[in-house]
């Protein structure tokens, strides 16, 4: 083989060469050969790469590099290396168990978070900062309350909701994320607290400024009447799943029931109503101490209880009658309502129907 094919068969294996090494190192830009003494254009560092020996003199490989870049990419911690830090929150403590609303006995959340590694926890624990604000996802404006105290355990009081004097809608929802400062990063984490529907519905008349805070445990989503002729479905008529429906209302409506129509039954137009769907009722703005919101209340359907082909006052004032056996604290007037008879087991009223 001549000298001048040799070489040419060098070159070749060295554009291979070089094609190899551009692929495995991210950094290199291209290749040149040296010429008659000459380096083709390109500022780099310059590895020669000399394949075989002589006796043929053939051009040396030049490889131009580039000064390397630093990208964006995914890592691993080697052995031995520090684990960066992270900041949980293994869980919520609520005052009042489940949920909590604005009222003062209500509105405090315990809050604790960790860091792990465990190592880190007891020197830095006390640096925890606590961020709390609106939740975005929560469905409204819920407000951005007082920022807790450092530490790893403190107490979130819930403060500065919008007044919301109209019932607000939504229910309260807010984004908690405890964060910490270490070895020059920032560790964090993010949780949410939100109303229960409980807790939503109670939170209306706070927000109404109604004479009374219903308990929590007033409220149910299930029962009937010992009878069975009255379910609590038939008698929320409210926006929410949880509702109030006292003893006193499935009681009373069966005894109603046994004297005005024991066969046929009775029709109840509307039971419970949360306040806000309350102020609704036409003519707006319903009555703001209404016996609905307090789930004693019901009103019945009038029909030609008598059969005499017409709906009347004398069907209306036998509905009357039959409700007065059951001793209720207040019956609507016909002058008052005479679409239907209401009825209800709240305190005793006046300027009501008047029982015989």
């Amino acid at each position: 083989m001549s000298n001048r094919h040799f070489c040419e068969m060098r070159g070749e294996v060295s554009m291979v060469m070089e094609h190899i090494i551009a692929a495995a190192a991210p950094w290199v830009l291209a290749a040149t050969r040296l010429k008659h003494g000459h380096i083709l254009p390109g500022r780099a560092v310059v590895l020669s790469l000399i394949l075989g020996a002589a006796p043929w003199r053939c051009d040396a490989v030049q490889v131009i590099v580039a000064t390397p870049t630093v990208q964006a990419t995914a890592f691993t911690i080697a052995a031995g290396q520090p684990t960066f830090p992270n900041v949980q929150i293994p869980g919520l403590t609520v005052a009042s168990g489940n949920s909590f609303t604005t009222n003062a006995q209500e509105n405090s959340v315990g809050l604790s978070a960790t860091i792990t590694p465990q190592s880190l926890h007891q020197t830095n624990m006390a640096n925890i900062q606590w961020l709390v604000d609106s939740n975005p996802s929560g469905g409204g404006d819920s407000g951005t309350p007082a920022t807790p105290a450092a530490g790893s355990s403190t107490t979130l009081t819930i403060s500065g909701a919008p007044a919301a004097a109209g019932g607000r809608g939504y229910r309260l929802s807010y984004r908690i994320r405890p964060t910490v400062q270490i070895q020059g990063g920032t560790a964090i984490d993010t949780t949410t607290i939100t109303q229960d529907v409980t807790d939503r519905a109670r939170q209306e008349y706070i927000d109404m400024n109604k004479n009374r805070l219903p308990g929590r445990a007033e409220f149910t989503s299930a029962g009937q009447s010992a009878q069975g002729h009255f379910t609590f479905a038939e008698l929320n008529s409210g926006d929410f799943p949880a509702a109030i429906v006292v003893d006193a209302l499935y009681n009373g409506l069966e005894e109603i029931r046994s004297i005005a129509s024991p066969v046929a039954g009775l029709i109840v137009n509307g039971g419970y109503r949360n306040p806000r769907h309350n102020a609704n009722i036409l003519p707006a703005p319903g009555a703001p101490e209404s016996q609905h919101i307090y789930g004693t209340a019901a009103d019945l359907q009038l029909r030609d209880f008598n059969n005499d082909g017409v709906t009347d006052q004398a069907d209306w004032t036998f509905l009357a009658n039959a409700a007065c056996t059951a001793g209720p604290g207040f019956i609507e007037s016909f002058a008052q309502d005479n679409s239907h008879v209401h009825v209800d087991w709240g305190p005793t009223r006046t300027g009501g129907y008047t029982c015989p």
